[in-house]
């Protein structure tokens, strides 16, 4: 892992086995832990505001889905500064998709159908406790 023909390795892999983090390994570490971070509060910012979009819409509050089309158009203005985060932007037309998909989701949660992604483990897990009766 370091170059031990010269002192610079041969310090960093003595600090190394004494318990020391090396700098340069800090520093990878403290780079990858931000861009980790960064990258997860637009991911999850983003989600946030198609979930409140869908609240609203699904309780018919359009005060509510205006508002939240303001904040989108912040967040928008904020990816648009950022040329990493341009992929982020929302659209209208992910703001209605995301709405389907979640109200078709809930539907099938209230008639209690299986999300296609898990219904083999659900159907392993009722094998595995069954009611009696059924």
């Amino acid at each position: 892992m370091y170059d031990l023909s010269n002192t610079e390795g041969r310090v960093a892999s003595a600090l190394k086995m004494l318990g020391y983090t090396p700098t340069a390994v800090n520093q990878k570490y403290n780079q990858i832990s931000a861009a980790k971070e960064a990258t997860t509060y637009y991911a999850l910012r983003r989600t946030l505001l198609m979930q409140d979009y869908f609240e609203a819409k699904r309780n018919g509050n359009r005060e509510g889905m205006a508002d939240i089309r303001e904040t989108v158009r912040n967040f928008n203005k904020a990816t648009r500064e950022n040329p990493e985060l341009r992929g982020m932007q929302i659209k209208q037309q992910d703001l209605n998709a995301s709405a389907r998909r979640r109200m078709v989701e809930m539907r099938k949660r209230e008639a209690n159908k299986p999300d296609r992604k898990t219904k083999a483990l659900e159907t392993s897990i009722k094998s595995a406790y069954p009611v009696i009766g059924e």
